[in-house]
This record gives C-alpha cells, sequence and structure tokens, in this order.
C-alpha cells in the first residue's frame, strides 16, 4: 500500500507528509476493499447499460423558417461596421 500511495503522490506530483501519509494508505485501503466488494457481486444476468434512462433523441426536427433581415440581426450588436458584426482583433 506504501508503494501505491508513493507512486500516487509521485503522478500527482504531491509531496506529503507522514501525517498525510497515514491518512491516505487508510483511505487508499477502504477505497480498495470497496472496489474489491464490487467486484464479488455477481452480475450475469443483469443486461449492460450505456446510459441509466434509454433516449432515442433528444434533438428536435430541424425546420427550416424565416431568416433575419441583416437589420434586425445587427440591432442589438454592440459593434457593426456596414452590414457586418465588428469584433476585436484577435492574435
Amino acid at each position: 500500500m506504501e508503494k501505491l500511495l508513493e507512486h500516487l503522490s509521485w503522478l500527482a506530483r504531491v509531496k506529503l507528509c507522514d501525517y498525510e501519509r497515514k491518512l491516505l494508505i487508510n483511505d487508499i485501503a477502504k477505497i480498495i476493499e470497496f472496489f474489491n466488494r464490487l467486484g464479488e457481486i455477481d452480475v450475469k444476468d443483469v443486461e449492460p447499460t450505456t446510459h441509466v434512462i434509454e433516449l432515442v433523441s433528444v434533438f428536435r426536427e430541424d425546420k427550416p423558417g424565416k431568416p433575419l433581415s441583416p437589420d434586425k440581426a445587427l440591432k442589438n450588436a454592440p459593434s457593426k461596421e456596414e452590414r457586418f458584426f465588428k469584433a476585436p482583433r484577435i492574435l
């Protein structure tokens, strides 16, 4: 367990004091025990799922509509030049 914690702290680039090590070793042991218990659960008869709720299609159908006129589209623009939106230069 000590070696695992040392490896994890190295991956995270975190230095741990002795007190933190002791606390984390206990936490990691509990987490590993929990996952071991999960591994013992019999799931042979459970159908695999990818989503908790089955969704067929969450998107609405595309329906063409009447487009905005250039004047209406630019009406609330903070900055415009002729018939175009004007934005600050980005480099």
